[in-house]
């Protein structure tokens, strides 16, 4: 038998311990606390219940390129605040929110699955989108060039100076650890 409720899941009224199926499928950057959220998944999973985590993470590099929400680059690593203001000024509306809360990070869903004893698995399904590889770090500045021109393009005639900064320094912190991180893969 199968139920939907609509509302916060932190504080819908449902029975802890109970369930022996619980989902949550890309909902955690929704979520404005996202180990509150998982803590209230374990909370009514019955005992040897299966606890199902599906969930994009920051930062990978293809959703940089193109957002799953907005379909607009750059957005999920910029300040919220930022993506807002963008988002609103290219679309002419005074009271847009960005549907996005903050991405989590990888390390950041290691730990809380750790921490609630959860089974956990990185699996990239090599979909047509996602290549199933490692980037290169001879591809990174291609990759930078394409996500700053997509942005320009959407975002440019809309920029006022201390968003292009913003969104230059971002980009730039964000490809610094992408060099940073593909130095350390093995080969």
């Amino acid at each position: 038998e199968y139920k939907y409720l609509n509302g916060d899941f932190n504080t819908l009224p449902l029975q802890e311990n109970f369930y022996s199926f619980v989902t949550l499928n890309n909902v955690l950057e929704h979520t404005p606390d996202i180990e509150k959220t998982i803590s209230r998944a374990v909370d009514i999973l019955a005992p040897g219940g299966i606890c199902y985590i599906f969930q994009n993470a920051y930062p990978s590099l293809i959703f940089v390129l193109d957002e799953p929400h907005y379909k607009d680059a750059g957005l999920m690593v910029l300040p919220n605040d930022v993506a807002i203001q963008l988002l609103a000024k290219k679309q002419n509306q005074e009271n847009l929110r960005y549907v996005v809360t903050r991405w989590p990070e990888y390390n950041e869903l290691r730990m809380l699955f750790e921490k609630y004893d959860l089974e956990y698995e990185w699996i990239d399904e090599g979909f047509p989108f996602r290549p199933n590889r490692i980037l290169t770090p001879e591809e990174v500045p291609d990759f930078q060039k394409r996500i700053l021109d997509k942005m320009e393009n959407t975002f440019g005639p809309h920029m006022n100076e201390e968003e292009r900064k913003c969104v230059y320094d971002t980009l730039d912190a964000y490809f610094l650890d992408i060099k940073k991180e593909l130095h350390h893969c093995p080969e």
